[in-house]
């Protein structure tokens, strides 16, 4: 990782990196991590928010699955009420009813967090793809969430 983040900023790029538990925090900081990246199913692991929040580096809180817009903010206000005031929210997806599709993009959430809180929304869509479903549909998830005000899209690479 630490190689990877050192390519990353001597072509002056920022590094993004996914944390899996409380311990990586640590890891990915020593390795050069600009911004964390937490995972919906951190959303509510008290140690990983109460030490993501006593950094002083961007982070982004993504929405688990399950979990209501409400919680979401309520896991954001966690992570200011402990310092780091560099939050953004992630959104990356609800479970669908479609076969084949197992995720859907949640709208509803963007625009309710967008009319309630300050704090910038990006949508990884990255779950919302699947092996039949064409790169239009994809695009245009993604310009619908731009419509309802988000401020990035993320899509992970193939192997993360």
């Amino acid at each position: 990782m630490a190689e990877q983040a050192a390519s990353a900023h001597g072509a002056g790029k920022p590094v993004l990196v996914r944390v899996r538990n409380v311990r990586h925090v640590e890891a990915a900081l020593n390795a050069g991590a600009d911004i964390l990246y937490l995972g919906g199913g951190l959303m509510s692991d008290l140690a990983v928010l109460n030490e993501a929040g006593s950094l002083n580096i961007p982070l982004v809180l993504c929405k688990d699955k399950h979990h209501s817009a409400e919680d979401w903010l309520n896991a954001a206000e966690y992570v200011v009420s402990r310092g780091n005031r560099h939050l953004i929210l992630g959104e990356s997806g609800v479970l669908g009813h479609t076969k084949g599709h197992p995720y859907r993009l949640d709208v509803e959430s963007i625009v309710k967090v967008r009319q309630i809180s300050h704090l910038p929304v990006i949508a990884n869509i990255t779950g919302l793809w699947s092996r039949d479903m064409p790169q239009e549909i994809l695009y245009g998830l993604a310009k619908a969430a731009g419509a309802c005000g988000i401020v990035g899209t993320c899509f992970e690479k193939a192997g993360g």
